[in-house]
């Protein structure tokens, strides 16, 4: 399969996995969380995450105030696909608490982080603190799995007017083609065939910040598609 063609920055690849993920498994020296809905990407890249009470990572980051902690998220592609793993991120920091919840008696703690790592397309990329710090994620990331779903379940007629954008010999043999990645810049399809899976970026004509932009992007390459004409190479 063909590797994802992404011409995001590592470091807002990386806040847009960190702000979209519903799920992460922090570490400790000693212990492990699978934290479900439990976290948030601060404006500075600090992330907090609510530790529920009764945690042994909990009980010892109280005793202790604060420790080594790494921070491990998957991204997955949202539709059925064969292989879902778009990229891993991994942060190393440090993590302190910083109050308890008056509700639940949960702990909220903040995570530091001193490094992060991107795995994607077969590369390790390393993205330093504040160049995370300073980096925004992608306009779409949280809205980006309801997206592709929605084009999967009920848009089955603009992915296949989309795949028409592809010259005929990259076609040949397709069995299905599945919408993976939407960002501001473009979309990505997977096109199922017979040697393997083949992810092919559609680019948008231009940048787009918000939905009435993405709309009409994905109108300009619909209209493109209606009238043959294929993507400049």
């Amino acid at each position: 399969m063909n590797a994802h063609v992404s011409i995001d920055t590592a470091a807002e690849r990386v806040r847009s996995v960190l702000v979209s993920a519903q799920s992460l498994t922090l570490h400790s020296p000693s212990h492990r969380a699978e934290l479900v809905g439990r976290h948030q990407v601060l404006d500075d890249g600090r992330m907090a995450v609510e530790l529920p009470t009764d945690h042994c990572m909990t009980r010892q980051l109280i005793s202790d105030g604060q420790q080594l902690a790494m921070i491990e998220v998957t991204d997955l592609v949202p539709v059925p696909v064969r292989d879902r793993i778009r990229c891993r991120v991994t942060l190393t920091g440090s993590l302190a608490p910083v109050g308890v919840g008056t509700d639940d008696g949960e702990l909220f703690a903040l995570f530091h982080p001193s490094s992060a790592e991107l795995v994607r397309d077969g590369q390790t990329l390393t993205v330093e603190p504040t160049v995370l710090a300073d980096a925004r994620p992608d306009p779409f990331a949280t809205s980006e799995a309801k997206l592709l779903c929605y084009l999967s379940d009920h848009r089955r007629d603009v992915i296949e007017l989309l795949v028409q954008l592809l010259p005929p010999e990259q076609r040949l043999g397709m069995r299905t083609a599945q919408p993976v990645q939407l960002d501001r810049l473009g979309i990505v399809v997977r096109l199922e065939l017979p040697g393997g899976d083949h992810d092919i970026r559609l680019d948008f004509p231009t940048p787009a910040d918000n939905l009435d932009e993405l709309n009409a992007c994905l109108d300009a390459l619909l209209a493109r598609a209606r009238n043959g004409r294929q993507p400049s190479p």
